[in-house]
Formats: C-alpha cells, structure tokens, sequence
C-alpha cells in the first residue's frame, strides 16, 4: 500500500494527473481542473510538496494512511 501512496504523491508532485488517478479507487478515475487559475495554483503548489508516510493500515479494501506533508516553498 505506500508503494501506490508513494508513487501517488510521486506523480502529483510532476503535476502528472493522468498517473496519479490510475491510483484512485473509483469508477471515475478523471481528474480535471475547474479553470485555468486552479491549474496554475496547483503546479505551483505541488511540486514543492516534501511527504513522509507515517504509517499504513490496511482492512479489508480500505487502506488508512498516516503522513506528513510539508510545502518547501518560501
């Protein structure tokens, strides 16, 4: 489970949405931005973001994670 946490948070932080939906556990596996402004926040924000999995839990289908996430711009 934080193999796919891992390569989740791997592909958001290159703003690569079409990988990072593979990892989601739905029937809708599109993710889209709203506008132009969202997109641009975003690429902003995330490939400045540092994760750190604390833990993991798994039951059944459902998976619990624990982390750390911290944002290293200044």
């Amino acid at each position: 489970m934080q193999i796919k946490i891992t390569k989740w948070f791997d592909a958001l932080r290159k703003n690569d949405i079409k990988t990072a939906s593979t990892y989601l556990n739905t029937s809708d596996k599109k993710i889209s931005y709203s506008n132009k402004n969202e997109r641009k926040i975003v690429e902003e924000i995330l490939p400045k973001l540092k994760y750190k999995i604390i833990s993991s839990t798994v039951s059944g289908d459902t998976a619990k994670i624990s982390q750390s996430l911290q944002n290293t711009s200044k």
